[in-house]
């Protein structure tokens, strides 16, 4: 009862700092800047369907990204040198093919398993903290479909920092 009584207190605040932040999102999502980044997400995405099709097992190997969105005349023109995929899913069809994404996916189905089962068997504290390591490691790789850098620390130490964790969580039960 208590804590109803906490929220209803603070109910528009809440509401009015929601309604500010998706006004903001609504008149960023609509600049220039996001619309020249969709069309290079686009035309990225078009590129890679070009290419795929020709090597799909395999790919073209990795660091080829770049270099073949660097020889796409067009979007050379268009967009400029171009520094990475707008997401990991391209990337990695282009350079490792369906067996890379395939494997990719194995490694990301058992991250998530493994920290979900961490999570859901721990218990007071624990839990919180394992589930807080969970929905990093996800919020990361949600935030991977629509960039790309997964080969740089900022992804990889919070993936290891929530497996060490977990561990030790398990470990310690």
């Amino acid at each position: 009862q208590e804590k109803m009584l906490y929220y209803k207190k603070y109910r528009p605040l809440l509401i009015g700092v929601f309604g500010l932040v998706a006004m903001y999102m609504a008149v960023f999502l609509g600049s220039s800047i996001v619309q020249s980044s969709n069309n290079s997400r686009q035309a990225m995405i078009d590129i890679v369907a070009y290419y795929f099709p020709q090597t799909p097992w395999f790919g073209y190997g990795p660091g080829s990204f770049i270099k073949i969105i660097g020889s796409t005349y067009d979007f050379m023109m268009e967009y400029g040198t171009p520094l990475d995929s707008h997401g990991f899913v391209q990337k990695i069809l282009l350079e490792d093919g369906l067996v890379g994404l395939f494997l990719f996916g194995i490694f990301l189905t058992w991250l998530f398993i493994t920290l979900y089962r961490v999570q859901a068997e721990a218990v007071g504290d624990k839990q919180f903290i394992a589930r807080c390591l969970l929905i990093t490691v996800v919020g990361v790789y949600i935030f991977q479909l629509f960039s790309t850098s997964y080969f740089v620390s900022p992804v990889w130490m919070p993936v290891g920092v929530a497996l060490a964790g977990s561990f030790l969580i398990k470990k310690r039960d």
